[in-house]
């Protein structure tokens, strides 16, 4: 069976319109994860929530993705509602991740990749690239990205920085927990790419 043969042979059922249960499940994927994550470390049992935690943003990540393809099933202020919060309770601008990984599509593995930079690195390499990685992505957009890109990139960073302040400022020790978990998880997303 040629290549061809085989591709006509596949149901592709990505880009589809999806059902209104579809929907709700995209959209709410990450709920239960952060929910359980959050109640744990709030009554501090931080070991058991750490695989909740990795749960919720691995889950956050499929839905920023499906939210950059506009593969959410909503409106596109929706949409952007999804990226918005989920850039706050990530701790990092999703604007800038999107900008970076639409170019990825584009500039697949070129010089101007800069999500799959770390594709030709060690694993150990990708790991302490890491943190270079979250400062590039952000620097990049915010150098050559549109206005709204721009835009949406320091609206996001700002309300990053408030949200990170009252919870250090109050002392919130599960969002303090919470804070952490996230930012080792954005340094580690070279190594996850």
């Amino acid at each position: 069976m040629t290549h061809q043969e085989i591709l006509k042979k596949v149901e592709w059922k990505d880009l589809k319109s999806l059902s209104f249960k579809e929907m709700l499940i995209e959209n709410n994927l990450t709920i239960p994860w952060f929910l359980i994550s959050i109640s744990l470390a709030y009554f501090g049992y931080y070991i058991i929530a750490l695989p909740f935690s990795a749960f919720f943003f691995l889950t956050g990540l499929r839905q920023v993705h499906n939210g950059f393809h506009n593969s959410l099933g909503t409106n596109k202020f929706l949409t952007w509602l999804s990226l918005y919060i989920n850039s706050i309770l990530m701790m990092t601008s999703i604007h800038a991740v999107k900008f970076n990984h639409i170019r990825h599509h584009k500039y697949c593995l070129t010089d101007q990749d800069y999500e799959g930079k770390s594709a030709g690195m060690t694993w150990y390499g990708a790991i302490l690239y890491g943190p270079v990685h979250m400062f590039l992505i952000h620097k990049v957009t915010l150098q050559i990205g549109n206005k709204n890109y721009k835009r949406n990139v320091i609206l996001e960073l700002i309300s990053i920085v408030i949200f990170a302040a009252i919870v250090f400022y109050f002392r919130i020790d599960f969002l303090i927990y919470h804070i952490i978990v996230m930012l080792v998880g954005e340094f580690l997303m070279a190594f996850i790419n």
